[in-house]
């Protein structure tokens, strides 16, 4: 049951440090707006400032259940983590390149019965158990710069030293690299809707590479002052049949609710949550469930626009 774990590290990795190695679209394409919703509309745009820093906190809950024949196997992980991303230009534009880091997580994992393990990013390296070592290269450093235009989409990633093997290759064509929701171009209002079309690459033993479809799907339920509160859907857009393929996709459907702060220009919150099951991914009569739940919080910082220079010794 040795696939289980692998898989849940995997989504583990992908929560903590927002990156991926899957290709996405051909072309970065602005979102479809599917309806301007009522008047009166306004523009949803981020309004990032050079040398600006923003923090948030980030706590997420795994759990995989997995049987095979008569042995069943569950592994729950919680993560808290903060992260922040600094602000290093922005143009007049709204073009901003942007450089993430996860200051630091704190994890508890648990097999079955099994005591749990927890760990501190915080603590010795010396203590650091096999399952996040990993992990560890990524606390603490920035390991790619991002740069996005004003509606929160990417235009291009640049890998910085140091950066995991797994990386290689990521560019803009990679949906999962965004750690923004994408904004519409044109002013909405209450009730609008707009989706953006994102793809995957999979592999399944003896087949090559194939490109599953996916659909985020938002829509702007509610205006309170400065704040916009939006809902998401995602959804596949194709029908797998391979098992092994819809293991890959474990919690690529999340729905949930996003806050934005329209005055400041940035992200207050985002909760999600997925739920799964597979039939036939790790052999015959086997079956796993997942459900994943993801809390994103912005905290105010106290240092607020700092200087943020441009260090190009370290981008590859």
């Amino acid at each position: 049951m040795q696939g289980c774990r692998v898989s849940l590290f995997t989504a583990m990795v992908w929560l903590l440090a927002a990156v991926s190695p899957q290709a996405a679209e051909d072309t970065v394409k602005p979102v479809e707006v599917t309806s301007p919703g009522s008047e009166p509309r306004q523009a949803l745009r981020y309004h990032f400032q050079a040398g600006q820093f923003l923090h948030y906190e980030v706590l997420s809950k795994i759990s995989m259940k997995s049987q095979y024949q008569q042995t069943v196997e569950t592994v729950r992980n919680e993560t808290q983590s903060w992260k922040q991303f600094r602000v290093i230009t922005v143009d007049d534009q709204g073009m901003a390149l942007l450089e993430p880091v996860v200051d630091r997580a704190l994890a508890t994992i648990q097999y079955n019965d099994d005591s749990p393990i927890k760990w501190d990013s915080q603590e010795s390296i010396d203590k650091d158990p096999n399952q996040v070592r990993d992990i560890r290269q990524t606390i603490g450093k920035p390991i790619t710069r991002i740069q996005v235009n004003a509606q929160g989409q990417i235009q291009k990633v640049t890998l910085l030293d140091g950066a995991p093997a797994k990386l290689a290759g990521a560019d803009a064509k990679d949906a999962r690299q965004n750690f923004l929701v994408t904004m519409p171009v044109e002013p909405v209002g209450v009730g609008a809707t707009w989706k953006e079309q994102f793809y995957v690459t999979v592999t399944a033993q003896g087949l090559p590479p194939q490109r599953v479809s996916l659909q985020r799907q938002y829509q702007l339920t509610k205006l309170d002052g400065n704040v916009a509160t939006i809902s998401l859907k995602t959804q596949l857009l194709q029908v797998v049949n391979n098992p092994q393929i819809h293991l890959q996709l474990l919690n690529m459907t999340p729905t949930g609710e996003i806050e934005f702060d329209l005055a400041k220009g940035h992200l207050l919150s985002q909760r999600i949550s997925d739920s799964d099951q597979i039939v036939g991914a790790l052999g015959p009569q086997s079956v796993v469930q997942s459900t994943m739940d993801f809390v994103e919080s912005w905290r105010p910082s106290p240092a607020g626009i700092q200087p943020a220079k441009l260090d190009t010794s370290t981008q590859r």
